[in-house]
């Protein structure tokens, strides 16, 4: 029988094959599904590291201004330790991943962006008979902030005689007992003819509406101070009005100052002393709005998001009262040229008068008045300072506020502001402080979105 003759019998035996064939594949299959597994346990492994560092560069990168410092070097720095926070806090979980990792921050004009790069091995069970021990993982994660808004924001008071009224009933019962009369806004000498009566007020223990105010507003300017992420983020501006408008301080990134000249500020006095003591709101509005520049995207300190936070009582007259010569201890009252007529108009006495009429009137807040700021791509927000009305009530005036222009006076203020959720109004001074608060918040929250 030839070689060849013996290598085809062989070939063609069948008996014991099956088992011979099933065994082998039986070894690979084991081996096969072993691996499987732990490619299975080390795509887990990596799976889990790579949603930590997702999580960790976005929490980098996600709310720069609760870190803390202002400034790209500090940006970077916390930055930084926010996702090293984060990610090592994730992987303390994985202690058998042996997992190193490389963080890149960066920070440039308050942008942030973040890269994290890891790897991480797991050991095998199956594998590691055909000496595989560890199976290698790597990956990265990135992310950026949001570009840092630029923002302005310029604070309206109103400073006429009736924000010298008592803040609360309490005030206004002390000041009554005091000095006769719940406003603080009689000229009492020709020298001050309002710090005066506001003096006395103060003195008697009295807290008046203004006061509040301008409390609230210098506290908002220093907190905001703290939340830009860069220096000169925003900028903060205040002016008064009254019959015209008097800037207290222009538009500058210096908080402090801002806040300096808001403590200064007081109450207008008379025509020759101070802008007057009358509302006279398109006139002073118009020309304040003349005074500012045109609001932008915020891409640029050139071009910053502007909001123009007006606070007033929402009431107008048409008191222009000026100073007597030196010497006379009262000033005199005349009718303003500059009254805008809004029906309704009534006259002190209460009865509603049309137009030319004589005597002190008294008219609500026109929403137009608001429109020279929305031409310019500015955003308004209103805080209707709602009168306490005193009790009993003391003068037709009162009763004329109470019950003909209170209730369409925020309506009114809700037309001015660019939405109707940025119309605010308070009477007591926790309500006034929690809504310029809210006010000051909203435009700063703008800051930290994408544009």
């Amino acid at each position: 029988m030839t070689v060849e003759r013996m290598l085809k019998d062989f070939l063609k035996d069948r008996r014991g094959a099956i088992a011979m064939q099933f065994a082998a594949m039986a070894v690979v299959l084991t081996f096969t599904a072993g691996f499987a597994v732990d490619y299975s346990l080390s795509r887990g492994a990596d799976e889990k590291i790579q949603a930590a560092a997702d999580s960790a560069v976005l929490a980098a990168v996600s709310n720069p201004v609760s870190f803390g410092g202002v400034g790209d070097s500090a940006l970077q720095t916390n930055a930084t330790a926010v996702l090293k926070k984060y990610f090592d806090a994730a992987i303390s979980q994985f202690p058998n991943y042996n997992v190193s990792y490389t963080p890149a921050v960066s920070a440039h004009n308050g942008h942030i962006t973040a890269k994290l790069d890891f790897s991480a091995e797991t050991t095998t069970t199956f594998s590691n008979l055909i000496g595989v021990k560890t199976i290698h993982v790597a990956g990265t994660a990135s992310a950026e902030s949001a570009r840092p808004v630029y923002v302005d924001i310029y604070a309206l008071v109103d400073a006429s005689g009736s924000m010298g009224i008592g803040a609360t009933a309490n005030d206004q019962k002390i000041m009554q007992q005091k000095l006769g009369c719940t406003l603080a806004c009689h000229t009492d000498t020709p020298t001050k003819p309002t710090q005066f009566s506001i003096d006395k007020a103060h003195l008697a223990g009295a807290t008046l509406r203004f006061d509040v105010v301008q409390s609230v507003l210098s506290q908002m300017i220093t907190a905001s101070k703290g939340k830009q992420v860069m220096t000169g983020q925003f900028r903060f501006g205040v002016a008064k009005f009254s019959n015209d408008v008097t800037v207290v301080s222009p538009i500058t990134t210096d908080a402090d100052a801002v806040t300096a000249a808001v403590n200064g500020m007081t109450l207008d006095g008379p025509v020759g002393i101070d802008k007057g003591m009358g509302s006279i709101f398109r006139y002073s509005l118009q020309r304040y709005a003349d005074m500012l520049p045109a609001g932008g995207d915020g891409s640029t300190p050139e071009h910053p998001l502007t909001f123009v936070l007006i606070m007033t009582d929402g009431v107008a007259d048409n008191v222009k009262e000026n100073v007597y010569a030196i010497g006379q201890t009262y000033g005199n009252w005349n009718p303003d040229p500059n009254f805008q007529y809004y029906s309704p108009v009534y006259n002190d006495s209460g009865a509603m008068v049309g137009p030319g009429a004589g005597g002190e009137l008294f008219t609500g807040f026109d929403p137009t008045n608001c429109d020279p700021f929305k031409a310019k791509n500015m955003t308004i927000m209103t805080l209707d300072l709602e009168y306490v009305i005193p009790q009993p009530i003391p003068d037709n005036r009162y009763r004329v506020i109470q019950n003909s222009l209170k209730p369409q006076i925020l309506a009114n203020l809700s037309k001015c502001a660019s939405q109707v959720s940025y119309a605010y109004k308070a009477d007591s001074p926790g309500d006034i402080q929690a809504a310029i608060k809210n006010m000051f918040e909203t435009a700063i929250k703008s800051a930290h979105l994408s544009t």
